[in-house]
């Protein structure tokens, strides 16, 4: 008997026109500007760029943990092993922080 395995052609992580806009006295600034990927399982995504180039904001967003109400994801989709996680609820987005999806903070002064 012969066993097959199949594996999933779907994104572990999929994100679609990805904006995230913060709130300034001059009106609403687009610091994540339509910013689209596909991250598959057993893959490793590193997003470089300079300070303030929106790395810590993208990941805040996907992760619903932007400061409110000066930050809001303002479009976009993020769906994290086929879930919206921007339509999860507090109770949802408690399951999947920390136990499926989690964000490593960059602490400059140790390293």
């Amino acid at each position: 008997m012969t066993t097959t395995h199949k594996t999933s052609s779907e994104p572990l992580l999929s994100v679609r026109d990805l904006v995230t806009q913060v709130a300034t006295p001059m009106g609403a600034k687009t610091v994540v500007d339509g910013l689209s990927f596909d991250l598959m399982r057993g893959e490793t995504l590193c997003i470089a760029g300079e300070s303030g180039s929106g790395k810590s904001m993208t990941a805040l967003s996907l992760i619903q943990l932007l400061p409110k109400p000066m930050a809001r994801v303002a479009s976009g989709l993020a769906l994290f092993k086929g879930r919206d996680v921007f339509a999860l609820d507090d109770e949802g987005l408690r399951k999947l922080r920390g136990k499926e999806i989690g964000m490593i903070f960059q602490e400059p002064m140790t390293s």
